[in-house]
């Protein structure tokens, strides 16, 4: 009986050692992993543009959400994008022309699918000079119900007031989506099916 209490006592010593060690682990964890959102207008800017039979076009919004969860290095530079959340609602997205906006919402399914999401799977970050980065950002891109797995290039830059920036472009093709491209004037206007992604999101803590 004295043997199994002392085994007890041990087993005990170690359980409460083991969870103290956790426990100062956390901390230093948490440390390393800073989360990022989007507060202000003049944070974001999306444009999306285009070409059709007639003349080129675009729409820009700049109205979305997003958080992202930055990991930093002693030296205080960007090591790893752990996790990355993007949504813009349909009806943001404006080209000047209600009529072409009217037609796009509608391709674009946005009363049933109301945001256009991307969710980061994993990144590569590479250093260029201080403060400034080349990532490879790999994703879920979702539009009108359907994700397709998409890879981004984007470029981003450290701010000295506790923000980052990115800024990267991305084309894709609307048919992958299932989206037919926008007609008007019983088909004289005709949208072409590749579209440019092009945006400016400044994070700050």
């Amino acid at each position: 009986n004295m043997q199994k209490y002392y085994i007890n006592i041990r087993i005990l010593a170690i359980i409460i050692l083991s969870t103290g060690a956790a426990c100062l682990l956390i901390p230093q964890f948490l440390k390393a992993q800073t989360i990022y959102q989007l507060f202000a207008v003049r944070d974001m800017v999306i444009k999306v543009t285009g070409t059709s039979n007639l003349n080129n076009w675009y729409m820009t919004s700049m109205d979305s959400k997003s958080w992202g969860s930055f990991e930093f290095g002693n030296n205080g530079q960007l090591i790893r994008l752990s996790a990355l959340n993007f949504s813009v609602p349909v009806r943001t997205l404006k080209s000047g022309d209600p009529m072409m906006d009217s037609r796009t919402y509608k391709v674009l399914k946005a009363d049933q699918f109301p945001q256009i999401t991307f969710k980061l799977d994993s990144s590569v970050i590479k250093l260029t000079q201080k403060n400034n980065y080349d990532l490879v950002a790999k994703g879920t891109l979702s539009i009108a119900g359907v994700s397709r797995i998409i890879q981004m290039k984007v470029s981003g830059v450290l701010g000295t007031n506790n923000t980052i920036s990115f800024r990267g472009s991305k084309k894709i093709r609307l048919s992958n989506y299932q989206i037919k491209p926008p007609e008007m004037m019983f088909g004289v206007f005709k949208v072409n099916d590749v579209v440019s992604i092009d945006y400016i999101l400044t994070y700050n803590k």
